[in-house]
């Protein structure tokens, strides 16, 4: 495995060194990569208002992209990336009748991985599951 670089406040890459930045020491990279082992697998989201984009939503480093991708467009174009109506979740087979609803989920899945990313930091306890919303 290549070096891993930190800026001594938790945040760890590999690649070129960032002035300032330190090799982290192989506590530290066993640290974050346990912490990564610890990441729960998925988040389960349930909608009281939209029943049908209840579901686990997982939470690796491609759907968190899938997810900050459509944002992105919603966002931008107020409309899904493909520019479709409704949104097919291939992860889970669970289908978005509009952005809003969308909206609402993707919402919660960031509060969520955000949150257990930051316990896995600091060594708190991960936030708990289901995660309702409205």
């Amino acid at each position: 495995m290549s070096t891993l670089w930190t800026d001594g406040n938790g945040y760890f890459y590999s690649g070129d060194m960032r002035p300032g930045d330190r090799a982290a020491t192989d506590a530290e990279v066993a640290a974050w990569e346990a912490a990564h082992r610890a990441m729960p697998a998925s988040v389960q989201i349930v909608s009281a208002g939209t029943p049908a984009v209840s579901g686990f939503y997982t939470t690796s480093p491609p759907q968190i992209d899938l997810f900050a991708a459509q944002e992105i467009s919603i966002l931008a174009t107020g409309k899904f990336t493909n520019g479709v109506t409704t949104l097919l979740w291939l992860d889970n087979g669970v289908t978005f009748p509009d952005t809003a609803s969308f909206v609402a989920v993707a919402k919660a899945y960031a509060a969520y991985v955000t949150a257990a990313t930051l316990a896995l930091a600091d060594g708190s306890a991960l936030p708990t599951q289901p995660v309702n919303i409205p």
